[in-house]
């Protein structure tokens, strides 16, 4: 609803603030964040790791398949702490 969303005056116009698409949630908060959760063989029991990018999934996915990612913007240091050594072996 466009008259529920936050506006803001630029001086010259009217209020300004509606992007098709914006959902109204800023990830920049902890609390507006996703959350990842797997349980499984190739995962540490009990463990909780810090906070990952969505793009990191990808490489997660790959390591307990078994398979070599192609290359991404995911970074493989933030989830490799998660991971058993043994994973996708």
């Amino acid at each position: 609803n466009k008259a529920k969303l936050p506006f803001w005056k630029n001086g010259t116009e009217g209020a300004e603030g509606w992007q098709h698409g914006w959902h109204g949630y800023d990830n920049e908060f902890m609390d507006m964040r996703g959350f990842f959760l797997a349980q499984g063989p190739d995962f540490k029991k009990n463990f909780r790791a810090g906070p990952i990018q969505t793009v990191d999934v990808y490489n997660v996915l790959c390591k307990t398949l078994g398979i070599e990612p192609l290359p991404n913007n995911g970074s493989w240091s933030r989830v490799e702490c998660m991971m058993r050594s043994s994973a996708g072996a």
